[in-house]
């Protein structure tokens, strides 16, 4: 058996990309706060390539964090997403804007998430394939743009 763990699951289609993107590309995206909180993500193909991974294989079993290998600020998520854009970040958001964008849930998982590394997911071979952020969301967006700045 095996117990999943999710970090933020990035799709343009929903979630907190799904709410960030029309921001970001209005020029109205920016940071959260002071930017130093961990962002442990994971794209949703990687996601469904790690589950399955996990369901079709015997030795896997207990834990598994389904994060990439390389977790983020939200500095430097936000720069990744603002070049992905091709539209330079805002100055930095308080928590005020993120009521406005997302319910207290969700506001939790973009703000607060402790760091979840992938021990269980990507070093016992699973397969990921976008394992650092930007090269992710380009694939999800489609865009071979130079990143910003």
């Amino acid at each position: 058996m095996v117990h999943a763990r999710t970090g933020v699951v990035q799709s343009p289609s929903g979630g907190a990309l799904g709410a960030q993107l029309p921001l970001f590309r209005l020029g109205l995206g920016g940071t959260l706060s002071r930017g130093n909180q961990w962002l442990s993500w994971i794209g949703l193909d990687d996601t469904v390539g790690l589950l399955h991974h996990a369901v079709t294989r015997a030795e896997v079993v207990g834990a598994l964090n389904v994060v990439s290998p390389n977790p983020v600020t939200n500095r430097e998520y936000t720069r990744a997403l603002a070049g992905c854009s091709a539209v330079p970040p805002c100055s930095p958001r308080r928590g005020g804007a993120l009521r406005w964008c997302w319910d207290p849930s969700g506001r939790r998982n973009v703000v607060g998430q402790p760091t979840g590394l992938a021990r269980r997911g990507t070093s016992g071979r699973l397969p990921v394939r976008h394992p650092t952020l930007e090269p992710a969301l380009r694939n999800m967006l489609g865009r071979t743009l130079a990143p910003f700045g």
